[in-house]
């Protein structure tokens, strides 16, 4: 994979992508919402991240059409962005059907499907999620997942804040 790693702030970056998935989840007949904070305010407008945009959006995409796939319509998708002194956390939360608790472990994992007799017709490859993983772990980041069945699932990912000389 090639990567164009840029310098971003962290109120443009969380301004992109709560704009880029409104329509289409809105579309898919599912209501979504994107909450944003920070854990330290006066941080907030200098934070920035270097990443690939584009690599960043195929994660995000990835992540999100994994919590379409397992919610039902009229259901919820969140997108949270978390600033802190050290990191910018994203959180795509659904309240879909979640994710078995011996499953959790492996999702990250290539070609992982919990119904290994599901064909590619079916939904998927089994590499959304991994090549999620790779790309965040490009960026020096880390991706996990909680979940609840019946309750929904959450899956996060972490990217490093630039530190002041880069």
């Amino acid at each position: 994979m090639d990567f164009d790693i840029q310098p971003v702030n962290a109120a443009d970056f969380i301004r992109y992508f709560d704009e880029r998935y409104e329509l289409e989840l809105a579309g898919a007949g599912l209501k979504f919402e994107t909450v944003a904070y920070s854990l330290r305010p006066e941080a907030h407008r200098q934070a920035v991240v270097k990443i690939d945009v584009d690599r960043i959006n195929q994660v995000l995409t990835n992540v999100i059409y994994n919590a379409v796939k397992h919610t039902p319509r009229g259901g919820l998708i969140q997108l949270h962005f978390i600033v802190d002194e050290h990191s910018l956390v994203v959180r795509v939360q659904d309240n879909g059907s979640g994710i078995d608790p011996e499953d959790l472990p492996h999702i990250f994992d290539r070609f992982y499907k919990k119904d290994k007799s599901r064909n590619t017709a079916g939904g998927g490859s089994g590499l959304g999620l991994a090549i999620a993983k790779e790309i965040v772990d490009y960026h020096g980041g880390r991706i996990w997942a909680q979940s609840h069945v019946g309750q929904g699932a959450c899956i996060a990912f972490m990217l490093p804040l630039a530190k002041g000389g880069e």
